[in-house]
Order: C-alpha cells, then structure tokens, then sequence
C-alpha cells in the first residue's frame, strides 16, 4: 500500500506527463527524458513510496514543495522556459533542509556547465542519463539522497550538544551510518588509530567509538522508521544488519522501544530523546532503564 500524504516532487519539462498522467491520475508521469519502458518501471519502482507530483517551471515546483508533504525532488538543470534550477534547489536547501534533491543531468553542454552551480545551490545526487539503468540508478540515489539528508537533520538539531573538537568525527558516523562502519574504518578515516579516538572521545564525556557508530545508526533508523512504513526487515538490509531482529534489538537495547513504538513516540524526537540521555554524566550508552522496562512489559 501507498503511504499516504507522501509526495516526490518531479520538475520535468515535458508535454507527455500529462498524457502519462491521463492514464493514472494518482501517478503522473516523471518525464520524457526516459523512454516509456523506463517510466513504465519507474512508477512501478516508486508506487510504494511516492505520488509523483509534476511540475513544469521554477514557479511551479515551489508552489508544490510549499503546498505538499515532499519527501524528495527530482530536476533537470532548466525548466520548460529554460530558467536555471539553481536558485530554486537553493530555495528547497534553505527551507526545507530536510527535502533530499536529485538532479537528472544529460551530457551536453548546457547541462554540464550548470553542475557547479547546482552543487553550490545544495543538490544531494547527481543522475547523469544514459550512464545505467535509470529506474534502478533513482531507486539507489533516492535511498542514499534521502540518508544524507536525514544526516544533516539529526547534526543539526545535535549542533548545540556536539564539541567543535568532534563535529567531523560525528558528521562522518551519521552520514555513513548505512555502511555499518567498524571502529577500525572509523579511526582509519581520520588518520589515527583506536586509542587515540576513543580518548578523543573520552576527553569531551562522548560514548566509546562503538557507541557512538551503534547510535549513529540508530538515529537514523529512527527517522526512516517515522517517515515511512518500510518493513523493518528491508531497513535492516538497507542498513546491513543481520536480520530484522537484530535492528529490532538494536532500537530496544538504545532507544528501549521496539520500532512501532519509536514511530508512535515520534520517531526521531524519540531516539533523540534517549541519545542526550545516554551523554548524560549517569548515562552508559543505552537506554535509560524507564523505557527498557517499558519495551519489555510490551
């Protein structure tokens, strides 16, 4: 089943979204750039996700991120009047930092030269067409747009509690918390070995490299588990755990809430809630003992 209220947002400048649109009103066409085969799976791809809204202009496409629920935006480099998306992309940066934008980009030099530009302006992803698969490459970059920005999320309403010594330390666990990183990778990253960052840690009262890699993990678990209605087992292999049960026991041994409590709590509100908790001086990392008596009598 669809979830309800969520919308992709796609700024496509083509005639033939209306035709796709006429043969299903609750998922219109994303855009002629691919061909019918492709769009055909791309709806297939997306139906379980998304409503495809399209949008023709600048104008149109933030009238529709103003007015809908947009969980991500995909968009050529021009509109259909050949304005650059830059400033908009700059617009949905800056209002809606949580909103993941893709930018679909052929190999001409108009478009080429407009890379920069929307980089500047804060695109996620870039899908250059006819490099793979297009339903399988915004599949892929939608999940990995859709992390990134779930990342900045949880770092900016972590930004007041983060030292400045440990920002990148941080940003680097959560925007990688798909990798199921080791604490080796993670000391290996920034140039130093186990003991000197886990004293780096230590010194600012921050949980063990371990830790911090686990509830990295599990913030945005969190958010994806608020957002949407994915079964857990899916989450669990997107984020490489063993197995739905071992994300389940992860959020219970954190957050001390099994995933449709997290999601009845407030998702990500929820794990935060347990996380500044856990960086408490009396804290240890996990769950304080109220909600794992809670997740266990449920």
């Amino acid at each position: 089943m669809r979830q309800p209220g969520v919308t992709l947002a796609i700024a496509r400048p083509t005639p033939r979204c209306r035709a796709y649109a006429a043969l299903d009103a609750s998922l219109p066409s994303v855009a002629t750039l691919l061909s019918r085969r492709a769009i055909a799976g791309l709806h297939h791809a997306l139906r379980r996700r998304a409503r495809v809204v399209p949008a023709t202009t600048c104008a149109e496409l933030r009238d529709v991120v103003r007015r809908e629920p947009v969980c991500a935006v995909l968009v050529e480099p021009f509109d259909a009047s050949d304005a650059s998306l830059a400033p908009t992309v700059e617009f949905i940066r800056t209002a809606y930092p949580s909103i993941p934008v893709l930018v679909f980009c052929r190999l001409d030099g108009a478009s080429v030269r407009q890379i920069l530009p929307l980089a500047r302006a804060g695109i996620d992803e870039i899908i250059i067409d006819g490099t793979d698969d297009p339903v399988s490459a915004i599949e892929r970059r939608l999940a990995a747009a859709e992390e990134h920005c779930i990342a900045r999320e949880v770092l900016l309403r972590l930004e007041a509690r983060i030292p400045g010594t440990l920002r990148s330390l941080v940003a680097y666990c959560l925007v990688h918390a798909s990798r199921n990183l080791t604490v080796d990778s993670l000391a290996a990253a920034f140039g130093v070995d186990r003991k000197t960052l886990s004293r780096r840690l230590m010194r600012e009262g921050w949980p063990a490299p371990g830790v911090l890699l686990a509830w990295s993990r599990v913030l945005v678990v969190a958010r994806l588990i608020e957002r949407h209605e994915r079964p857990v087992d899916h989450i669990a292999l997107a984020f490489d755990y063993p197995s739905g049960t071992a994300l389940r026991n992860a959020l219970r041994r954190h957050v001390g809430l099994c995933p449709h409590q997290i999601r009845a709590n407030g998702g990500l509100d929820c794990a935060m809630r347990a996380f500044v908790a856990a960086l408490s001086p009396c804290g240890n990392g996990h769950a304080p003992p109220d909600d794992s008596r809670q997740a266990t009598s449920s």
